[in-house]
């Protein structure tokens, strides 16, 4: 009669010992609290881009089971292409020569490549360069010059001009992101940006007045938000 208290502790103690063990096919996403370590990628577009007429989606990959990841931004810029004359009165009037940053059209594209660590659940830390392309055409007064009998003259004249920037920048950024139970991400983030920009015509605008300028060179804040959502993991 002894035999049997230890056959049932035995089978107790088997029964437990098999729960205890996760099987990683049965891996629970719905259930995982922690998802910014356990997602394989994710697909998002930045919320804030929308203030600047600029499009940006970015696309992230988790570095095997790892808490790097690597970040691919792709940026354009295709809502501002009015078009502008200098023989049309209401084009000078809304697109003048008063603001050095005031343009009639603007179109460009920008891609973005970041490393990125989160030393914590939800806190992140990230960096790593980008690079901007700018075409702007914008109406003002400038100087033309011919010659006429062999004599060199200057002129001022109110015409359409033409500026491209190329930008090169460093970003350093600490974030907080968020995976839902439902796989949709929130990411915040904020830090600063070192920016230096080449203008193909020096004579001409540089769009530069100040640190949310295109065509701006120095240190400047930035700030995103990112929304979008995350991959399941393969197993």
């Amino acid at each position: 009669m002894k035999v049997l208290p230890i056959i049932f502790l035995a089978a107790a103690l088997t029964v437990n010992l098999s729960a205890q063990t996760t099987d990683p096919t049965e891996y629970n996403w719905y259930k995982d609290k922690n998802k910014n370590y356990h997602a394989r990628y994710t697909v998002s577009f930045q919320a804030f881009h929308l203030l600047y007429t600029a499009l940006r989606l970015d696309g992230e990959y988790r570095l095997k089971d790892t808490r790097h990841w690597l970040q691919l931004g792709l940026t354009a810029y295709p809502f501002t292409n009015d078009k502008i004359s200098a023989d049309d009165p209401y084009s000078y009037n809304k697109y003048g020569w008063l603001h050095d940053d005031e343009y009639g059209a603007m179109n460009g594209y920008g891609v973005d490549f970041n490393y990125k660590f989160f030393p914590l659940r939800y806190l992140y830390v990230a960096g790593g360069p980008s690079w901007h392309h700018f075409n702007f055409r914008y109406l003002d007064y400038g100087w033309n010059q011919f010659k006429e009998d062999g004599v060199e003259y200057h002129v001022q004249v109110r015409d359409v001009w033409k500026q491209t920037v190329n930008r090169i920048d460093f970003n350093v950024m600490i974030g907080f992101q968020k995976i839902s139970r439902h796989s949709v991400l929130f990411d915040a983030y904020g830090g600063i940006s070192f920016r230096k920009a080449f203008h193909k015509y020096p004579d001409l605008r540089h769009f530069d007045s100040s640190g949310t300028s295109h065509g701006y060179t120095g240190e400047t804040f930035i700030l995103g938000i990112r929304l979008g959502f995350a991959g399941k993991p393969r197993y």
